[in-house]
């Protein structure tokens, strides 16, 4: 029976290690990318249990990207990072149906909780 899946998109490198090594220590199968609007347009991209998108204030400020996220909110479930006190980016990415909202600097066990519940959980 395969694992489940997570998909880390994020432009910080550092913080795609930390996630990528606390979803393996978790038994979970871990991918990770820096765009995510890249990794979409690779044939490679397949779905996956759970999409983490940390996502900088300002990344959802055209309508392209919007539509996109919206795309992948409709068919899997997505966990989105935002800057503390990036209520905008929070409000659109609620807007677009991300599954969870949360700010990056809750810390890695909250971010990991919420990956975990979310990979439990039917789409």
């Amino acid at each position: 029976m395969p694992r489940d899946k997570v998909v880390i998109f994020s432009e910080r490198s550092e913080e795609r290690a930390a996630l990528e090594k606390l979803v393996l220590q978790a038994g979970l199968d871990v991918e990770t990318a820096e765009s995510w609007e890249l990794w979409l347009d690779t044939p490679e991209a397949t779905p996956a249990s759970c999409l983490v998108l940390d996502i900088a204030s300002g990344t959802l400020d055209t309508p392209e990207r919007i539509t996109r996220l919206a795309g992948i909110c409709a068919s899997q479930r997505v966990l989105v990072l935002i800057d503390a006190g990036d209520v905008s980016t929070a409000v659109q990415a609620v807007r677009q149906g991300a599954s969870q909202v949360m700010q990056g600097s809750l810390g890695h066990r909250g971010i990991m909780r919420a990956i975990l519940q979310l990979v439990g959980t039917p789409r």
